[in-house]
């Protein structure tokens, strides 16, 4: 008799004799095989779209920092900030919070232009 304890009880196997409870073939091999170079091929992809993104998110940063820049002067010109400059500063710091997820790999989801828009 074979016994297992884990962290919720414990398992019990009988195994008549001559009885094999896990075989050691190679047929299992292959598809391991298979699986690293996939998930090699992933990681790849992944790292050339971490690069992409990390680009994006230069210039999206500049653009942050430009419009910025602008509603300051706005305030000091009109003395009130614009609204939809405020509105598009909204979504923008959105869509870098979006990138920032996806290059921490926090997140699957592909920002746009990829994936789901902001």
């Amino acid at each position: 008799m074979l016994q297992a304890a884990c962290g919720y009880g414990e398992l019990s196997f009988q195994l008549e004799e001559g009885e094999v409870l896990m075989s050691d073939t190679n047929q299992s091999e292959p598809a391991a095989e298979s699986e690293m170079t996939e998930s090699g091929g992933r990681d790849w992809s992944r790292l050339l779209l971490v690069i992409l993104f990390a680009l994006i998110y230069q210039v999206a940063e500049v653009i942050f920092f430009a419009v910025a820049l602008f509603q300051v002067v706005c305030m000091l010109v009109t003395g009130d900030r614009n609204d939809r400059l405020n509105e598009f500063a909204g979504t923008l710091t959105g869509y870098i919070y979006q990138v920032l997820e996806y290059i921490c790999l926090r997140s699957d989801v592909q920002p746009w232009p990829l994936g789901e828009s902001a």
